[in-house]
């Protein structure tokens, strides 16, 4: 059984679908919305475990076994456009939330290590079930090779991108000019209007295309045809992007914060998110080199197939029956 907000856009299939009346943003009155909503719901439907990713968490019926799911916090982190009295609030409501949990899981390793230093959470209350991306399915018949470096994920500050369209100049200094993919929504407004206005400034508006999200069919494709997928994050609690890519063939560059270095491995080149120089190498190496191509896109179809969608359900199941007793 699931519970979302009346206006949310998914549809999951195989699950009993409760729809609340409250607020899909984040505010005062969607957490007044939710405590009312949600405790009623809940006690109608009789569960006996709640497993949730949002913050803060309602009030539960008495008896029901709460699973806090944590992918990662970046509401706490020292990131553009988070001042500092949101990071003090958001620690708040993390750990009260998470104080009342019976579980606590997270989708890496770094983000159980965040839980247990920003929090002071015992990091043996944590468990890590990781994500997958074996939703998406390679292209049966790899397409042609394109001449375009791709970026998937929500467009805002956390993701770094502007240190992607400054990459693009310094390229052109090496007789490189692919253009700049950037698939998703905009999840910070003015994300796109600033990325626009820094390439135009740049001299490289010409080569920036920003096509909005794109379905998994037409994903697949960008990844196996793209010269790389890059992920320039500054704080990433896992990266399921990075793991697609890796699951289509895609050579990999991705930045040293977060989980990429767990997720991704010996799989992908590492660089700096703060220099723009280090990146344009990192491309360079890729794009002067069809070994390189080669190697990274073999080593990261061995990386994601190490991650399963049923497996991480079973761990789940398996918490939650050791919950239930």
């Amino acid at each position: 059984m699931l519970f979302l907000p009346e206006r949310a856009r998914i549809e999951p299939r195989g699950a009993e679908i409760v729809r609340l009346p409250i607020p899909l943003s984040p505010t005062a009155a969607r957490v007044a919305a939710e405590r009312f909503h949600f405790l009623r719901a809940a006690k109608r439907s009789g569960i006996a475990l709640l497993d949730t990713d949002h913050y803060p968490i309602p009030p539960l019926p008495r008896g029901v076994r709460l699973v806090a799911s944590v992918h990662d916090l970046r509401a706490l982190a020292d990131l553009p456009g988070i001042p500092l009295h949101r990071r003090l609030l958001a620690r708040r409501i993390y750990r009260s939330s998470l104080a009342r949990a019976d579980a606590i899981v997270a989708v890496s390793e770094f983000t159980a290590s965040e839980i247990a230093g920003r929090l002071g959470i015992p990091r043996g209350r944590v468990s890590v079930v990781p994500n997958a991306a074996d939703h998406l399915r390679a292209p049966e018949t790899p397409p042609a090779p394109g001449d375009f470096l791709l970026h998937v994920g929500h467009l805002e500050p956390r993701k770094n991108l502007g240190l992607l369209v400054a990459a693009l100049p310094l390229l052109e200094r090496r007789g490189l000019r692919p253009r700049l993919l950037l698939v998703g929504r905009e999840g910070t407004r003015g994300t796109v209007r600033r990325l626009r206005d820094l390439a135009e400034g740049l001299g490289v508006g010409d080569r920036l295309e920003i096509p909005g999200p794109r379905g998994d069919a037409e994903l697949a494709t960008l990844y196996a045809s793209c010269l790389a997928a890059v992920f320039p994050s500054l704080y990433e609690g896992f990266g399921i992007p990075l793991l697609e890519a890796m699951r289509c063939g895609a050579p990999v560059l991705a930045s040293n914060a977060g989980a990429h270095p767990e997720v991704a491995a010996d799989a992908a080149l590492f660089f700096d998110p703060r220099d723009p120089e280090e990146l344009a190498a990192r491309i360079a190496s890729v794009a002067s080199g069809g070994a390189t191509r080669e190697r990274l896109g073999e080593a990261g179809r061995r990386r994601a197939a190490r991650f399963s969608w049923r497996e991480s359900a079973e761990g789940l199941a398996a918490l939650y029956r050791s919950l239930a007793g």
